[in-house]
């Protein structure tokens, strides 16, 4: 399979950036330790309004019509929505994210590039070699196995990631 992994930079993301950690850092969380370690995720909070969406959602929608407009993509719904935020030691194990399409991640903050998700070939575990960078959102398949590898920095490691689907 060719690299089936699109990236884009997020032209707001400069602008966006610190308001948004500040959103973040004042909703609700839960730290998941159990087969994986996230120091603070709002994945298992649902049906609460969140700040932060209603923020960013917007500004991603517009920027995402802007990219597909060129692969005659028209519609699109970006569905569930969440945060993670990494710190030293934290990882996420190996998933993938059933009935959806596509999986997104937005490097909201991420000082390394050693930091970025990993994501594994279809049917093998040779990993997909692509660049990203803080600011950067990367599209693909939600049947590719994908993790976050361990931090080991004391450089906090934040997402925002969301399922999309081509309508």
């Amino acid at each position: 399979m060719k690299n089936p992994i699109l990236r884009f930079k997020f032209h707001k993301h400069s602008t966006v950036r610190n308001n948004l950690l500040d959103l973040i850092s004042k909703a609700p969380f839960i730290k998941v330790d159990d087969n994986d370690s996230i120091s603070k995720t709002d994945y298992y909070i649902k049906d609460l309004e969140k700040e932060y969406i209603n923020y960013v959602r917007p500004k991603i929608s517009e920027f995402l019509y802007e990219c597909f407009r060129s692969y005659k993509i028209n519609g699109f719904e970006i569905r569930t929505m969440w945060f993670q935020q990494y710190y030293k030691n934290d990882i996420h194990k190996w998933h993938t994210h059933k009935y959806t399409n596509f999986t997104c991640v937005y490097f909201t903050e991420m000082s390394k590039s050693n930091q970025k998700t990993l994501i594994k070939n279809f049917g093998s575990d040779e990993l997909i070699d692509y660049n990203a960078e803080e600011g950067d959102i990367i599209i693909f398949p939600g049947f590719l196995s994908h993790s976050s590898p361990i931090i080991n920095t004391n450089d906090r490691k934040t997402i925002i990631s969301f399922d999309l689907d081509i309508r």
